[in-house]
């Protein structure tokens, strides 16, 4: 079977090869047509296998090329030109950080000044009360813990031999979670985990002191992300519209200034929720997508359907396919060959 280091200079290759053909080329100037917005994952996350975990020195410099290459512009600036308040600069590109745990030391003020770029961060004020992250997150960090090879649910056993298997697992339990009602998922979740025999005080989220630390920083526009860092479409109607308006009532109480951005959780919007953000006193929300052929924001674009693109550590080639949005079709090749090797060791 292929390792995930062969797998890695094998996309390194192809990254390579098309930035040498001019194929990069191409894929830039589409992107460039358009508001770009990155999604960075700054806390160690439960999907390891995934490689998208940045150190400081791996995002100055990832950073540093999209600075050389786009106009990396604050998300005010970003709002205020979708509405027609100021002109949209060449190649715009917004730069958003997603941080569900605590950052210990990461010197995000100082990458950021290296860098010459701004960033905008979100928090969902009951999460920061408790110290938890999303249950969803405590879900997905159990299985990781976990060390037998399956783990009971619904009066089943689920096997989670592998990385990949472990994933569908995750998504297949936090599905059902789902289905609970929203005042039952976070307790039901830590029961579970319980009978994994994780407690999910060994699981820590980000709390105030380190948000705040980092709200406070140069450079970082904060807004919020719900109450509780549920998804809003998957709640009653009611329950969302009062999540909206307390959760930036909250935000705003606590770090003494008006917060206006929102980020939806778990990225989930649709027009609906969009009118009753704006209702509730937001200028604009961001949902995340995987999907390169989606996520190019038009110039034209509602401020609050703007859509993010997750933003992977790499190679200096990998972080210009990544911007491109070419590494979405680079990335299958790579699993396609996996698969093929995969066979061949059976």
């Amino acid at each position: 079977m292929i390792s995930p280091e062969q797998a890695s200079r094998f996309l390194q290759g192809l990254s390579r090869f098309a930035s040498s053909t001019g194929v990069l080329r191409l894929f830039e100037w589409t992107r460039r047509s358009g508001l770009t917005i990155l999604r960075m994952r700054l806390s160690p996350t439960s999907r390891d296998a995934a490689g998208d975990a940045w150190t400081a020195e791996m995002l100055t410099e990832a950073l540093q090329l999209v600075a050389e290459r786009y106009t990396v512009i604050p998300l005010s600036d970003a709002v205020a030109a979708l509405e027609g308040r100021q002109s949209m600069p060449d190649a715009p590109l917004v730069l958003t950080a997603s941080i569900t745990t605590p950052p210990g030391d990461f010197p995000l003020g100082r990458v950021l000044s290296a860098a010459k770029v701004q960033c905008f961060i979100s928090g969902s004020p009951t999460l920061l009360d408790r110290g938890q992250p999303p249950w969803p997150v405590l879900v997905r960090t159990a299985l990781d813990r976990v060390s037998t090879d399956s783990v009971d649910f619904y009066e089943r056993r689920w096997p989670i031999g592998g990385n990949g298997t472990r994933e569908k697992v995750a998504k297949e339990i936090i599905g059902r979670l789902y289905a609970l009602p929203d005042t039952e998922r976070h307790s039901r979740a830590i029961e579970l985990i319980g009978r994994w025999g994780v407690s999910a005080d060994t699981v820590r989220g980000i709390q105030w002191t380190d948000f705040e630390r980092l709200a406070n920083t140069d450079g970082v526009t904060v807004g919020a992300s719900g109450l509780i860092g549920d998804s809003l479409l998957r709640q009653p109607a009611d329950r969302a519209i009062w999540e909206l308006r307390e959760s930036r009532y909250r935000m705003s109480d606590r770090l003494g200034r008006e917060i206006v951005y929102l980020e939806y959780p778990w990225g989930e919007m649709n027009p609906l929720l969009g009118i009753e953000a704006k209702r509730a006193g937001y200028v604009c929300g961001i949902g995340w997508s995987t999907d390169s052929t989606a996520v190019l924001n038009p110039r034209d674009r509602d401020p609050f359907a703007l859509i993010s693109r997750p933003f992977y550590p790499g190679t200096r080639e990998m972080t210009r396919a990544e911007l491109a949005g070419l590494m979405t079709y680079l990335r299958p090749a790579v699993r396609f060959i996996t698969r093929k090797r995969r066979k061949v060791a059976q």
